[in-house]
């Protein structure tokens, strides 16, 4: 997923997924002010529901900038632009933070999510005392948490074509259907064999590398397989 740094780099660090249009998201925003020295903030934004709130999304997920998600907490309005390939990165966020939704237990924006040195804690909302709740955050062992895809760099150059009408076949018995056109993100779902698929788009990334876009979900959100996975 693609996180906006808050706060300088720091071995104990806070993910909050927040949404746009949600006051609660903007009043942790604030109150986390002067907090960001202790540990250091990742906000993913998701939950975009509208034409507005989805460029919100864009724009901060795609530019991962510190100013302009504290301009937009503190002014309402987003400057920045989007892009031909900026969706997908919004999209790949709202899929992945909707598949470890179940796992982690939460049930709406925001969600503060941080190692406790045992295991995950997980805060639905603001809580009473935050401060205090931060002083249980962890730092994560060396290794465990410095690994980082960049996507923008992934899809920076790539071109987005549309997709032939027709089916696609897998190839193989077990196609692997992933949260961004990235066999390193979050794998989404496995298509057996001879089950046919539609897609809407494909991308070509600068490694030459082609990647169709399947939907999966009745909200229309989907994923992307390697386009030489079907026939």
């Amino acid at each position: 997923m693609s996180w906006i740094p808050d706060g300088p780099e720091n071995s104990k660090y806070v993910y909050i997924i927040a949404a746009p249009w949600c006051p609660i998201c903007k009043m942790l925003y604030e109150q986390t002010r002067g907090l960001n020295t202790k540990v250091q903030f990742r906000w993913i934004m998701s939950g975009g529901r509208d034409s507005n709130s989805k460029l919100i999304n864009e724009v901060l997920s795609f530019t991962r900038d510190p100013e302009l998600l504290k301009k937009y907490y503190t002014t309402g309005v987003i400057a920045g632009n989007k892009n031909d390939v900026s969706w997908i990165i919004a999209e790949s966020n709202m899929v992945s933070v909707g598949s470890i939704k179940p796992g982690l237990r939460y049930s709406g924006f925001p969600a503060i999510i941080f190692f406790n040195g045992q295991n995950l804690t997980v805060f639905n909302g603001v809580p009473a005392q935050l401060s205090t709740a931060l002083d249980n955050v962890a730092e994560v062992p060396s290794g465990a948490g410095s690994f980082f895809i960049s996507m923008q760099e992934i899809i920076s150059g790539a071109a987005v074509t549309q997709a032939k009408e027709k089916a696609y076949i897998p190839n193989g018995d077990q196609t692997l259907i992933y949260a961004f056109p990235s066999e390193l993100s979050l794998r989404l779902v496995v298509l057996s064999k001879d089950f046919g698929v539609n897609s809407s788009k494909i991308i070509t990334l600068k490694d030459n590398s082609s990647w169709i876009y399947i939907k999966l979900f009745s909200n229309g959100l989907g994923g992307w397989a390697r386009l030489g996975d079907f026939h």
